[in-house]
């Protein structure tokens, strides 16, 4: 599926900020996801994400 304006904007953006990050400091890996484990890795950080600002309001 070819990508949007948005998408190839956001992986240019993610990519430069990776690659500005420091080896020493944090072990990033860089693998394609097939689309089933890109949902899971997702629907993860957002469950995450959504915890910590409802902890934050309550």
């Amino acid at each position: 599926m070819e990508q949007g304006l948005y998408e190839q904007l956001m992986n240019r953006m993610m990519h430069r900020q990776l690659n500005s990050l420091s080896p020493a400091e944090f072990d990033i890996g860089k693998d394609r996801l097939d689309a089933e484990e890109a949902k899971k890795y997702l629907s993860s950080y957002i469950a995450s994400v959504t915890r910590k600002v409802y902890a934050l309001k309550h």
